[in-house]
């Protein structure tokens, strides 16, 4: 049913018509729409097509030391939604990349993906920027 409902949008999209979708669901919303409103409270915090959205200037990290020690001593500005695990931390950055790497580099990693994040972890993103 889900599906068809869907179908039924998109088939009315392809039409012109204008479509407002609220959901949670943000697979929901990538899936079927073309711009986004993040709203927080009330407010519109931003509007944006969704492509743009996520081609943001953000990347998301995820890095696993070999050693406890580095992932305490890890320590850049600018990092956000940071995610300590062990010896796994995870955040979003959006500066110059080579900052990070120069700083790697003096460490013992075992493992590291650099990778866009998802449209859900850009929402909390703004609403957690927003909230300082």
């Amino acid at each position: 049913m889900q599906n068809k409902f869907f179908e039924l949008l998109e088939e009315e999209n392809k039409k012109g018509v204008t479509i407002f979708f609220s959901s949670h669901i943000l697979g929901e919303v990538q899936r079927i729409c073309d711009r986004v409103a993040i709203i927080k409270e009330g407010r519109i915090l931003k509007i944006e097509q969704i492509e743009k959205l996520r081609a943001t200037q953000y990347k998301k990290f995820t890095i696993e030391f070999n050693n406890i020690d580095d992932s305490n001593k890890f320590d850049i500005h600018d990092i956000t939604r940071v995610e300590k695990k062990n010896k796994q931390l995870e955040f979003l950055y959006a500066g110059d990349i080579n900052i990070i790497l120069g700083n790697l580099a003096q460490m013992n990693i075992a493992n590291l993906l650099i990778e866009e994040p998802s449209l859900e972890e850009i929402f909390l993103h703004y609403y957690e920027k927003e909230g300082e």
